[in-house]
């Protein structure tokens, strides 16, 4: 109603002007909405920000950096006297508000218990409070978690509790920070953080099903994460399932594999060559993929004194430096060769941040860490050592080493204590989450993508140009190194140690792909996964170069100069002749101009292995073994005539439409538009659909002119069988 004056008047609306009345509540609603969170958002805002280094795609052990900070102008400070915590937790749901209860509920694992082996979390989860002076005194705190996969069993308050995370079971960060303004009491906040996506343990985050052309893989670990930003892009752009799998093996191991034809594709720096040698050589077309860089990294810390970082927490290195000469007595004899010689001076002179010998080592890391296996890096490091350090590149008791391929096989050999020789990155990374943040210095002898992806620090090395400054791996640094990388006859390019530009151990990674067709266990061409792996190569090789995160543990995109490389090897893949013939199978049916065979006999080749040359995949009618179940007669008058006779007793012919062969001869067309039909309505009403009216006609008009064909041939069929 509206009042105008002193009426009354009352408004009826017709039905066209109904629907307005939803639509503007519909919109009132959504004002409302839109509005409300800015005037609550700005009477709860937190006296703080937090900010979480890693919480998608984590591996059990992972090292998760949080870091708070409080807001600037608000006067807060980290409270000192009660310290801040952060807490895994599960994931009730996404909008559980959760309490300090919760802490002490068995929702939230309790501090001291661990989710996995590598989840040995650094002094409780708690947050170290810096800097301790200046003008940002108290305003910042950093956590270092390892977010385990598995589950933690405790007890608390005489209760048992048990809490599982992983990629089926999702848990949070839920944090308590603990804030004073002023001199005022402290404030605690309970805030939910990140829910922590872990990695599968099978199949690739964002990808579904497996494609039956898949192309197989195989490759280093230190590829893993290229191949799983590669992979994740094409499945969510072309909404897919992964044109490729990938089972990683040590490098050595990998090439042989594919070598032996066990897969369609592998990775590697290096082609075929000694220490990479395998039994077979599978011929194999080298498709740069990126870059990449031998790398020396080290991890753990060193304590810091003047404020800017907690007095109680081991400071990570921002920079290290180690000349050839140091790197060569490292990893050729043992570190504390390096740390207990007069070598030892020169490393505290270029490391400043050091504050004494004792810091060079870590005690929980007996020994520099490498990789076992043919490795290219232990080849291209090794080569640069032999070549620019070979008084140092020697075994602890002085004896020459030379390049070397496989630290667990050198001669002389590396002996217990001197490397720590892992398998692989996921040995290697138990120890490096574990004491990534520990008291002291561990040296790591591994590739640029897998330091990055590990939070390792990568040593700098002598400028090549003997400029007296240092280098480090960076996307600048390694394009500069190309051009002046050494060619291999077999196409691929490997450094120089005497190169003159950029960082010096830079190297290539290749897609080993096969020069010939992919073909099955008949030898038959297997067109699909063809398709597919060429398909993949052009991808990473082009619009895949900008899928390459470095920082994350992906590899440096090709320069101008290799991606014509690869343009050029792509169209090498599968060109090349077979390794074998494939025979099709027969694609003629079977006649009756056998010379006798046992009914439902096979028609496969003759015992001696040679066709008719006929394709119809009968047997050699000239050989009476091919047939033995009939003797051979000779031809004659008699045998002849007696031939035909039987020949017009029994014509055979072949099976018709439907086996009945009164449709076969009269009603095929009718039959057929009845198959037609009913085939249509079955699929229609299976899938909830009403029948239409035409298919309904066709169907029965079908369905009345065969049953008045097979009225008609009932008769003759029955004096036939009578007669017969």
């Amino acid at each position: 109603m509206t009042r105008i004056g002193h009426r009354t008047r009352t408004y009826v609306l017709g039905h066209r002007w109904i629907g307005v009345i939803p639509v503007l509540s519909l919109l009132l609603t959504v004002v409302v909405w839109v509005a409300e969170p800015e005037g609550s958002a700005a009477q709860t805002s937190d006296p703080f920000t937090v900010a979480v280094s890693e919480s998608d795609d984590l591996v059990s052990g992972q090292t998760v950096e949080v870091n708070v900070q409080t807001v600037a102008g608000t006067g807060a400070v980290v409270y000192a006297g009660t310290p801040s915590r952060v807490y895994t937790c599960r994931l009730v749901d996404e909008t559980y508000t959760y309490t300090e209860a919760d802490f002490t509920n068995g929702n939230c694992v309790t501090i001291g218990a661990h989710l996995s082996e590598g989840d040995s979390s650094l002094d409780g989860d708690r947050f170290h409070r810096f800097p301790d002076e200046g003008s940002e005194h108290g305003q910042r705190g950093i956590a270092i978690l390892r977010p385990g996969v598995g589950t933690a069993n405790w007890r608390l308050g005489g209760v048992d509790y048990s809490m599982t995370c992983g990629p089926d079971d999702p848990c949070r960060f839920v944090y308590q920070i603990y804030t004073q303004t002023g001199i005022s009491d402290p404030v605690s906040y309970v805030r939910p953080g990140p829910v922590l996506g872990y990695r599968p343990t099978s199949g690739v985050t964002g990808c579904d099903g497996q494609s039956p052309d898949v192309a197989t893989s195989t490759m280093p670990d230190r590829l893993q994460d290229a191949w799983l930003s590669w992979t994740r892009d094409v499945c969510q752009t072309t909404d897919s399932p992964p044109p490729t799998s990938a089972f990683f093996a040590p490098e050595g191991t990998a090439l042989n594999s594919f070598a032996a034809g066990e897969f369609d594709l592998t990775y590697s720096a290096v082609g075929y060559r000694p220490g990479f040698d395998p039994p077979t050589r599978r011929p194999m077309v080298p498709v740069p993929i990126g870059l990449n860089a031998v790398v020396v990294a080290v991890g753990g810390g060193y304590p810091v004194v003047d404020g800017s970082w907690p007095t109680d927490f081991p400071k990570p290195h921002s920079e290290f430096r180690l000349t050839n000469q140091h790197l060569a007595t490292l990893f050729g004899q043992w570190e504390q060769a390096l740390v207990f010689s007069d070598q030892s001076n020169e490393v505290l002179a270029n490391n400043l941040q050091i504050p004494g010998l004792n810091y060079l080592l870590n005690s929980n890391v007996g020994a520099a860490l490498a990789l076992t296996g043919p490795q290219s890096t232990t080849l291209f490091a090794s080569t640069r050592f032999d070549t620019l350090a070979p008084d140092d590149w020697k075994s602890a008791a002085g004896v020459a080493r030379g390049v070397e391929t496989d630290f667990n096989a050198a001669d002389p050999p590396h002996m217990t204590g001197e490397l720590d020789l892992k398998t692989g990155r996921p040995d290697l990374a138990r120890i490096v989450y574990r004491e990534l943040y520990s008291q002291g210095t561990y040296y790591v002898l591994t590739d640029l993508a897998t330091a990055n992806a590990l939070g390792l620090t990568v040593v700098s090395i002598p400028d090549p140009a003997n400029t007296g400054g240092w280098v480090t791996p960076t996307a600048e640094t390694l394009a500069a190194a190309v051009p002046q990388m050494q060619h291999q006859q077999d196409g691929t390019l490997v450094p120089d140690p005497n190169t003159t530009a950029g960082y010096p151990l830079t190297y290539v990674e290749y897609a080993m792909a096969p020069a010939q067709p992919l073909v099955d266990a008949n030898c038959a061409p297997r067109t699909g996964s063809q398709q597919q792996l060429g398909a993949w190569l052009e991808y990473v090789t082009t619009e895949g170069q900008g899928q390459l995160p470095l920082e994350d543990g992906g590899l440096v995109p090709l320069t101008t100069d290799l991606q014509t490389d690869a343009a050029n090897a792509l169209a090498q893949v599968g060109s090349s002749p077979p390794a074998c013939t494939h025979t099709p199978p027969p694609t003629t049916p079977p006649t009756t101009q056998n010379t006798g065979g046992a009914p439902g006999s096979s028609y496969g080749p003759p015992a001696n292995g040679s066709g008719s040359g006929s394709g119809s995949g009968l047997g050699n009618r000239s050989d009476p073994s091919a047939n033995p179940d009939t003797p051979t007669r000779p031809a004659t008058p008699d045998t002849v005539d007696e031939a035909l006779e039987a020949a017009k007793e029994d014509k055979v012919k072949l099976p018709g439409l439907t086996g009945i062969r009164a449709i076969n001869t009269l009603w095929s067309p009718a039959a057929l538009l009845l198959i037609v039909a009913l085939t249509t309505a079955v699929a229609l009403a299976t899938a909830g659909y009403q029948m239409p009216t035409a298919v309904g006609n066709v169907a029965r008009r079908g369905a009345s002119v065969a049953d008045r064909g097979l009225r008609r041939m009932r008769p003759r069929r029955s004096v036939r069988k009578v007669t017969g």
